[in-house]
């Protein structure tokens, strides 16, 4: 998957190996802003794909938190320990975050309330689950390549779009 997402050489990429997942993120921006944040503790993980606003004054409060990492999943693991996962889900902005909590036993998956940011999936659902911000990265890694939708490209073809939550591969969605 990482060398699928690098694109270009000059990308930052990012590989986390977790018991419970592996999370590879690939990014041209400046990581003491957006890159990756874990806790000192080491139980929670804030990854970052995209961009998400905030007030001067959220930016200078995490600056002052203890620990490495970027800024803004310094700002975000704030909102989240204060108000949970539902303090997350009026962040604006375009993006597709992971909030892994590993004395909670969860891991949140969140995309930006616009859609601009899409998460893709294989299904069924019920196999390991795997997820991409890049639908053709994501069927070569699980071996969708060649499972092509003909129906979905038909309609790609006569509309100019897809039908979310469909893409060109008979197995992945978004």
């Amino acid at each position: 998957a990482a060398a699928g997402l690098r694109f270009f050489e000059d990308l930052n990429v990012v590989v986390i190996e977790e018991d419970a997942f592996g999370l590879v993120l690939v990014s041209p921006d400046d990581p003491k802003l957006w890159g990756p944040f874990r806790t000192p503790d080491q139980n929670v993980l804030v990854a970052l794909c995209g961009r998400v606003a905030f007030a001067e004054k959220t930016w200078q409060a995490a600056a002052s938190m203890p620990g490495d990492g970027g800024l803004a999943c310094k700002a975000i693991y704030d909102l989240y320990q204060s108000g949970g996962v539902a303090a997350l889900e009026g962040l604006n902005g375009n993006f597709a975050l992971v909030v892994y909590d590993r004395s909670a036993g969860v891991c949140h998956l969140l995309t930006d309330r616009c859609g601009m940011s899409l998460a893709y999936h294989r299904t069924p659902i019920e196999q390991a689950l795997v997820f991409c911000s890049h639908p053709d990265v994501l069927a070569s890694v699980v071996g969708e390549a060649g499972n092509l939708d003909l129906s979905s490209l038909a309609g790609f073809l006569t509309t100019g779009h897809l039908t979310f939550p469909y893409t060109y591969f008979h197995n992945l969605r978004g």
